[in-house]
C-alpha cells in the first residue's frame, strides 16, 4: 500500500519499519564482528550470538520466573497505589480550583526530585522489605497521573457540564459518569507515563537495594563479572519494557477511538 507524501510522491508503508530493522540488524552485525575480531573488551562487551544463547537458557528457568514475579509484584503494587492516589488528587484539585495552581506547582517540583534519596528514611520506618521500594514507585507514578487528571478535567467542555446539570446528577455521579470518561484522552497518557516511570524505578531500585527481581539479577551478574548473563538479563528487561509499551499504546489507541466515535 502507498501513502501520499509531501510533493505528491507516494511513500510505501514498509519503508520506515524496513529502515528501522536494517539499522538494528546492522548495529548487531557490527557488534558481533567487532567482538569476534577482538576489537571489543570481553569484560565489557559480549557477543550478540552468545547473548541470544544466554537469553534462551534464561527463559522458563525457576530463577527467571521468580525474578519476573518479584518485579511484576512490586511494579503492580506501586503503580496501582500511585495511580489511585494520582487520580484522587487530580479530581480533588480540579474541584478546588483555588488551590489548583499551588498544588500543581508542588507536584511539578516533586517530579523533579530524585525520590530515591528518601529510601533510607522509608527503610527506617518500614524495615528491610519491598515496602520502601513500592512507596517510591507509587510516588513516581502518582505525579504524572495527578497532573494529567487535573489537566483533563480542566479541559471538560462546558456543554458536558451543562449536560450533567440537566441530568440532575450529583457532583460525585457527574465525575464518575460524565467528566472522568470525557477526560480519558488526557488521563491515559498520564497513566502511561506513570507506568513506564514505575517500571524504570522498579528496575533501578532492584539493581541497588533488592535481593530479587530482574534489576537485582542484572546487578548480580555485573558484580560477578558474568558479562554474558548480564546482557541476557538486560535483554529480558528491555523485552518487558517494549511489551508494556506496545500494550499501553494499543490500549490508548482503542480508548481514543472509542471517545472520538
Amino acid at each position: 500500500m502507498l501513502r501520499a507524501r509531501r510533493g505528491g510522491r507516494p511513500r510505501a508503508d514498509w519503508q520506515v519499519p524496513a529502515t528501522q530493522a536494517a539499522l538494528v540488524v546492522g548495529f548487531f552485525a557490527l557488534w558481533e564482528a567487532g567482538a569476534a575480531a577482538g576489537l571489543l573488551d570481553p569484560l565489557t562487551w559480549s557477543q550478540p550470538s552468545v547473548i541470544a544463547t544466554q537469553v534462551v537458557d534464561l527463559i522458563g528457568t525457576p530463577e527467571t520466573v521468580h525474578d519476573l514475579a518479584a518485579t511484576l509484584t512490586t511494579l503492580a503494587a506501586g503503580f496501582l497505589i500511585g495511580a489511585t492516589a494520582g487520580i484522587g488528587i487530580g479530581v480533588a484539585v480540579a474541584r478546588l480550583r483555588r488551590v489548583q495552581a499551588v498544588v500543581s506547582t508542588y507536584l511539578v517540583a516533586l517530579q523533579s526530585v530524585p525520590l530515591l534519596v528518601f529510601y533510607p528514611v522509608l527503610l527506617t520506618i518500614f524495615g528491610l522489605n519491598r515496602g520502601p521500594t513500592i512507596i517510591v514507585v507509587a510516588a513516581v507514578t502518582m505525579v504524572p497521573v495527578a497532573l494529567n487528571t487535573t489537566a483533563g478535567l480542566g479541559a471538560i467542555p462546558r456543554g458536558l457540564q451543562r449536560l450533567a446539570t440537566s441530568l440532575l446528577l450529583s457532583r460525585t455521579a457527574a465525575y464518575r459518569k460524565v467528566f472522568l470518561p470525557a477526560a480519558i484522552p488526557l488521563i491515559f497518557p498520564g497513566l502511561r507515563v506513570g507506568f513506564l516511570a514505575a517500571l524504570v524505578t522498579t528496575i533501578g531500585m532492584e539493581f541497588i537495594v533488592a535481593s530479587a527481581g530482574l534489576g537485582y539479577r542484572v546487578g548480580q551478574s555485573y558484580h560477578t563479572f558474568a558479562v554474558d548473563r548480564m546482557y541476557a538479563n538486560i535483554v529480558v528487561v528491555c523485552a518487558l519494557a517494549i511489551l508494556v509499551n506496545l500494550v499501553l499504546t494499543r490500549i490508548e489507541r482503542s480508548l481514543r477511538r472509542d471517545v472520538t466515535t
